[in-house]
């Protein structure tokens, strides 16, 4: 466990989940929609074989299909047209990270290689400065 105030010294890889998570550039409308539903947000990252290739600026892309006549269980993501990709470098800072992240107002970002391999998840949350004997805002701890 770090005993540090703030976890801006380090890189974002050792901060970042260890399950990278982006919908595939092949998904339906219908997948990505439920999964943005599920996880209560409206932007999330797209891949093709764990390249990042772009994002989902759309909460609900099922029903935006479907309104142009479309069905969201045939059509992928690739059809939609992706917004552009907003992702760190596994070797940049924490602050580098969250200043991106404030600044495109995301709260969840792929973590990425120089070869724009996704390499983990950060959230907002998770870049949190860390204050010895504070629980992370939000974060319940059970009782004894």
């Amino acid at each position: 466990m770090k005993n540090s105030k703030s976890n801006s010294k380090g890189r974002v890889r050792d901060m970042a989940s260890a399950h990278p998570s982006a919908i595939d550039v092949a998904a339906s409308a219908k997948t990505a929609g439920d999964k943005l539903r599920r996880l209560g947000t409206k932007k999330f990252p797209v891949a093709r074989d764990e390249r990042l290739v772009g994002r989902i600026d759309d909460p609900n892309p099922d029903r935006s299909v479907a309104r142009f006549g479309h069905d969201p269980e045939s059509t992928s993501i690739g059809e939609m047209g992706l917004g552009r990709a907003i992702y760190c470098y596994e070797d940049q800072s924490p602050d580098e990270a969250r200043k991106i992240m404030t600044e495109q107002g995301v709260e969840h970002m792929p973590v990425v290689d120089r070869d724009l391999r996704i390499v983990g998840m950060v959230s907002l949350r998770s870049l949190e400065p860390i204050v010895p004997g504070n629980p992370r805002p939000g974060k319940k701890r059970k009782a004894a």
